[in-house]
């Protein structure tokens, strides 16, 4: 069962809103982290480490937006892969 986009959404834009530098990654195949400036970035990886995506100096709306769609269309994260939370 996959985890609502807006749950997910909401939690990194509290964490990102703190703008304490933290970042969010899956499994290395995908990061959203914040930028000196305040900006974000996004960066989509294969297994092999190799980039895919790039896009960074954009607003934290944006940067949440092409790190969901990502997510979404690579399946990314354990809620993809059927393991259901405390059960």
């Amino acid at each position: 069962m996959l985890v609502p986009e807006n749950e997910i959404a909401d939690a990194i834009r509290t964490l990102m809103r703190l703008r304490i530098g933290a970042s969010v990654n899956f499994f290395d195949l995908l990061e959203m982290g914040q930028l000196e400036n305040i900006n974000y970035f996004v960066k989509s990886k294969n297994s092999e480490g190799t980039c895919l995506w790039y896009i960074d100096d954009i607003s934290l709306e944006e940067a949440l937006a092409h790190f969901l769609r990502i997510r979404r269309e690579r399946k990314l994260g354990f809620d993809y892969e059927g393991i259901e939370p405390n059960k």
